[in-house]
């Protein structure tokens, strides 16, 4: 098996970062994380502390709103800034 997609490296951090909520890494891509997940202002700093650690980045602070991490597909698009990764 190969290196894991940068979705399911998201998927792991949110089941790892909210073991209590095993349907946030079960959401589409396109689900909206706060909206139809229920996420909180709270939450979400947990998520970005989460992504920095796995990806062994730091985020520039324009990029820690939750329109930058709204869903997973938002918070790939995010990261590819940061990886050089292809959209």
């Amino acid at each position: 098996m190969g290196e894991p997609t940068i979705e399911e490296r998201i998927r792991v951090i949110l089941a790892e970062t909210f073991p209590e909520r095993p349907d946030l890494a079960e959401a589409h891509d396109s689900n909206d994380l706060f909206h139809d997940m229920g996420l909180n202002s709270f939450s979400m700093i947990s998520l970005l502390v989460g992504l920095e650690e796995e990806f062994d980045i730091i985020m520039e602070i324009d990029d820690m709103t939750a329109e930058r991490v709204r869903s997973i597909a938002a918070i790939k698009q995010t990261l590819t800034r940061y990886l050089r990764l292809p959209g």
